[in-house]
């Protein structure tokens, strides 16, 4: 794909109709809302105001507390060690460059390789996705020849930002030439669209958190596309210690959060691979 092939990919995704940004919003507002924080607070909202209007009303008891527990039990390390583990294990384990190279992989596709905010480093501007831009370097230097293919989600009115994605791989030594950039993605369906334009059929490798691994294997292979999945980033790859099983934590409360996302998404392609 040449440049100017690219920025007509970037201008066809910028120059959607207001009804699409619409829906893409009304559904990550759903998703959001099938998340376990916004059960739990659907439920305890939907609690109090039985509990405001019948004083003393069980069923605003019962739904305080069961908002207050899927809170509690999520926020287990044990209950996010669980969630995640089991995802992870879909994922594999990290890959070799040299394998990679024997199956004739010339590109290394990082997903959510972003960065868009200025006056930080590069490495502060590519924030939660550093790992995996981290891992694409790795492979990308393990390959002689091969190509650092980065690709950043963001909101459908403030996408990333080419330049700041870039920054990272070439402060880490990857020349600009063996850089492409795709940083106007909404989800992952936008990321495989824009590499079947990219790769066609060739066998590239497809880094991302070992958690989404699973689920983007599935959207990619479902396009024909030929992803080896090179999983990073890992969250549970041993237990947390006996101690801390049972003692609520930010940290798990987010893994938890994580991993029912991409079940829940997982579930979704299945149902609409059945509806089909």
């Amino acid at each position: 794909m040449t440049s100017g092939e690219l920025g007509g990919y970037h201008s066809s995704i910028q120059g959607r109709k207001s009804m699409e940004i619409a829906g893409f919003i009304v559904k990550k507002a759903i998703s959001a809302l099938l998340q376990p924080l916004g059960i739990s607070l659907i439920l305890l909202f939907t609690g109090l105001i039985f509990w405001k209007v019948k004083h003393w009303s069980r069923r605003g008891a019962a739904l305080i507390v069961a908002g207050t527990g899927l809170l509690l039990v999520l926020s287990f390390p044990i209950t996010s060690y669980l969630l995640l583990r089991g995802l992870e294990a879909q994922a594999g384990s990290y890959q070799n460059p040299a394998s990679l190279e024997a199956n004739g992989v010339r590109y290394i596709v990082v997903l959510g390789g972003a960065g868009s905010t200025d006056g930080l480093t590069p490495a502060d501007r590519t924030g939660p996705s550093i790992f995996r831009v981290l891992e694409g370097v790795r492979l990308w230097r393990g390959i002689p020849g091969s190509r650092l293919v980065l690709s950043g989600m963001g909101f459908p009115l403030e996408a990333n930002v080419p330049d700041f994605m870039k920054a990272l791989p070439i402060e880490l030594g990857v020349s600009a030439d063996a850089l492409t950039i795709c940083a106007s993605a909404w989800d992952t369906g936008d990321e495989a669209a824009f590499l079947a334009g990219l790769v066609g059929d060739c066998p590239f490798a497809l880094v991302s958190a070992a958690y989404h691994i699973p689920r983007a294997m599935r959207q990619f292979e479902s396009r024909g596309l030929k992803a080896i999945a090179s999983p990073c980033a890992f969250m549970a790859k041993t237990p947390p210690p006996l101690y801390r099983y049972f003692l609520p934590d930010g940290s798990a409360l987010l893994g938890s959060q994580l991993a029912i996302h991409e079940y829940l998404g997982q579930l979704w392609m299945t149902v609409r691979k059945v509806a089909l």
